[in-house]
């Protein structure tokens, strides 16, 4: 593989949204008053846009997922570890580790694509992987696509409910199903593994300062509702190793749920963030900022909700696009399958892709830049 550019992302990889002081705005090609999403969000654009045929990303809190159903393209977050990140910034360049959650995955407008580039960032492309006769018959397929307290668009979910129905027509089976635990846990273990990672390159008198007054704001945190809060944030950023190990015993509990889940279903469809493509959103903070969802303002960093349990529990997934919303917005779907069944999983895609509605071009930007 030869690598001939790079694309626009944010600041430390670190937005759903992709721009910097630096290289300027990334706009979504379907329109650019709206983000292509981030991190990976240039590399989003670039691909719906035709300017590149495949594109390489990063995936921690929805960063190959978002950018791919923003902007109408495939990816692949791999299971963790499958695929080396050695290279990948952040954290900064010196630190010789690999850090828990984040993977790097490719991305492209087709799920062959993605097998093509997966198995060149793997070392060992096979032939027979690009070749099958992909077939959904017999295929259990479990489809979540609600939980109180978790926002989602309404037209984007009636769409994804009725595409992914279309399955159905070709063999597949479809049972409305979603993991059976407590999914608010769910939430701070992930924010939990998470939130440490994403603080590893402050400055050590910002974390000394947050490590000083922790017992102070952990007690003003019950007066707050929500965990998306700078004072959940400090908190989590700041835990002994002790209380990691406790964290991770805790992610284990769901790990095996999830094992016993994927012996009854060969693949999770659900969404991949609460909306589509959303306006450009620079001011403030992260943790300032809202999103709306369905007429009501909700946390932006609402968009970790749906990413978290393939993220926290290792385990692969697909985006794939399945249509646009009559404003003309592409929507994507997650397919999320058992630890180390990545290929499972590509091939469950690939033959839901056929089913689906598949990339389409940006044809009102292309028209009027030609």
């Amino acid at each position: 593989g030869v690598i001939w550019g790079k694309t626009n992302a944010p600041f430390l990889a670190g937005d759903w949204q992709s721009y910097s002081d630096m290289f300027g705005q990334t706009s979504n090609p379907y329109d650019l008053n709206r983000t292509p999403g981030g991190s990976s969000g240039g590399a989003a654009a670039a691909l719906a846009a035709g300017v590149t045929p495949l594109e390489i990303g990063s995936d921690i809190g929805g960063s190959l997922r978002i950018p791919a159903h923003f902007c109408g393209v495939c990816s692949l977050k791999p299971t963790f570890g499958v695929i080396p990140q050695k290279g990948h910034v952040p954290p900064a360049p010196e630190y010789p580790g690999e850090v828990d959650l984040n993977v790097v995955g490719p991305m492209a407008r087709t799920v062959r694509d993605l097998k093509l580039l997966r198995g060149v960032m793997m070392r060992g492309a096979t032939g027979s992987d690009l070749h099958k006769t992909l077939r959904l018959d017999g295929k259990k397929l479990a489809l979540w696509l609600d939980h109180d307290g978790w926002p989602l668009d309404k037209e984007m979910g009636g769409l994804l409910d009725e595409s992914v129905r279309d399955v159905e027509t070709v063999g597949a089976e479809v049972t409305r199903a979603k993991p059976d635990f407590d999914l608010d846990e769910l939430i701070d273990v992930y924010l939990s593994l998470l939130i440490p990672i994403v603080s590893m390159d402050q400055p050590k008198w910002k974390q000394k300062r947050k490590t000083t007054f922790r017992e102070i704001s952990k007690l003003l945190r019950v007066f707050e509702n929500s965990p998306y809060t700078a004072r959940n944030w400090a908190i989590k950023s700041s835990q002994s190793h002790i209380e990691w190990l406790e964290v991770d015993g805790r992610r284990a509990v769901f790990k095996e749920f999830m094992r016993d889940f994927f012996d009854n279903y060969d693949a999770l469809i659900m969404p991949v963030s609460p909306t589509p493509a959303f306006l450009h959103n620079t001011q403030g903070q992260q943790l300032s900022r809202t999103l709306n969802v369905n007429g009501q303002d909700v946390p932006y960093a609402s968009n970790l909700t749906w990413n978290a349990l393939a993220t926290i529990c290792h385990l692969p997934a697909v985006t794939i696009p399945v249509g646009r919303t009559q404003a003309g917005l592409p929507v994507g779907v997650q397919i999320v399958g058992a630890q180390g069944e990545d290929q499972k999983i590509l091939d469950i895609a690939e033959a839901c892709e056929s089913v689906f509605y598949g990339y389409r071009k940006p044809t009102e930007l292309l028209n009027t830049l030609i």
